[in-house]
């Protein structure tokens, strides 16, 4: 998928949702993890866990990891040492970078995403559900075709409209600029 970058590398698109930062540990800005449905063992502290922080994807490196439990874990982040730093982390949602983005490995293109399932977000209205029913490729205007009960909807096929690619629940979040429903009608 032609993936947009943040400034710090990774897409949107290329993050899976792998749990949440839950509380304080300690007085030097650990933190808790509470991992939806990995284990602690499938994190490797050489790869950076991500946060979203003002609509960017963050990469976080852990100094200190330590798994408790089945499905939790300590954590301390490189800079992030104080109490009050790490309060702001808590709450957020943690991602781990699932495409390869320099060779190719695993990239995850538009087509692959036909038969995922849809939620259709734009302000002033109620979201929309659906399936991503077809990719149209096209040199002009490359368009996903997203059947919902309302009817056939056609969103621009463009990384500025995805906010989250669930690959294994297989769900696609497009968030859409004001009107641009609008232009279906």
């Amino acid at each position: 998928m032609g993936t947009k970058r943040t400034g710090n590398g990774a897409s949107r698109a290329s993050l899976v949702k792998v749990g949440r930062i839950g509380k304080l540990f300690g007085t030097d800005g650990g933190l808790t993890l509470s991992l939806y449905e990995i284990s602690p063992d499938d994190i490797s502290i050489e790869e950076p866990l991500w946060v979203i922080i003002d609509s960017l994807a963050v990469p976080l490196f852990a100094e200190y990891f330590e798994r408790k439990g089945r499905s939790g874990a300590l954590v301390r982040f490189a800079d992030i040492d104080t109490t009050q730093r790490a309060e702001e982390m808590i709450g957020l949602e943690v991602f781990l970078k699932t495409v390869a983005d320099s060779d190719g490995v695993g990239e995850l293109y538009f087509e692959d995403l036909e038969g995922y399932g849809a939620v259709v977000k734009e302000a002033g209205r109620k979201d929309i559900e659906g399936k991503i029913a077809a990719y149209v490729d096209s040199d002009l205007n490359p368009l996903f075709v997203v059947d919902t009960p309302e009817g056939e909807v056609l969103i621009p096929a463009a990384d500025d409209f995805i906010e989250e690619v669930d690959v294994e629940k297989r769900n696609v979040i497009f968030v859409l600029p004001e009107g641009l429903l609008d232009l279906n009608s």
